[in-house]
């Protein structure tokens, strides 16, 4: 199937992999689910950088009041071992000799100083400051209920998951610091592409138009 063919549904995710923006941008619609259960080693407290020794995953770590049934909107972030200082000294070690770090860092930096209480909320902060840098002004929609999406839609929150292959295949090489030596690293979060091509990531992620999924949905 191609991109742009059905609405699609996807959870919250940290700092998004490439191919989750991807979808925001060419399908029709694009609903992040807000009435779930939080899961566990998902996008949605984790994503994937390029550091000096290889891929980098960060993950934050959470409170949940109601243990496996807790809504994801009601996930805390915890403030074990300083996480949000911590991966803030990753993404400056990671990036700061990338070619657009000086520029995004300050706004960057000010989001993980006060990152909130609720993960949902952290999350919706970072993915309206990419959108911010992309130009993306295609609206972020929330589903008013679980899965209250069109009944054509995608639902992709368990397809699209750090430990499945990438829904996307195909992904083209741009510049980034470290592959000289670890060699080039795809659908990393999307932060990557952004602190590597500036404003050009958007071109990027335009090229993706009508590229097609890698699984039959």
């Amino acid at each position: 199937m191609l991109v742009a063919d059905r609405p699609v549904c996807v959870s919250t995710a940290y700092l998004p992999p490439v191919e989750y923006l991807v979808l925001w941008m060419h399908a029709p619609a694009f609903y992040i689910e807000q009435h779930e259960y939080f899961e566990k080693q998902s996008y949605r407290n984790r994503c994937r950088i390029a550091a000096s020794a290889g891929t980098m995953e960060l993950t934050i770590p959470v409170e949940r009041c109601s243990g496996n049934r807790t809504p994801i909107g009601e996930v805390l972030l915890s403030d074990h071992g300083n996480w949000a200082q911590q991966h803030w000294k990753a993404i400056e070690s990671a990036y700061q000799s990338s070619p657009f770090f000086e520029y995004m860092a300050d706004e960057l930096k000010a989001i993980y100083d006060r990152p909130g209480a609720s993960l949902w909320d952290f999350n919706w902060r970072l993915m309206e400051w990419l959108a911010s840098w992309l130009e993306i002004d295609k609206p972020l929609l929330k589903t008013e209920a679980f899965q209250a999406v069109p009944g054509d839609a995608l639902v992709l929150r368990q397809l699209l998951h750090p430990k499945r292959p990438a829904l996307l295949t195909g992904f083209p090489v741009y510049y980034q610091v470290f592959a000289s030596k670890t060699g080039f690293a795809p659908n990393l979060s999307t932060l990557d592409l952004l602190m590597n091509c500036g404003k050009e990531a958007i071109l990027y992620l335009n090229s993706f138009k009508n590229h097609k999924f890698s699984v039959i949905l």
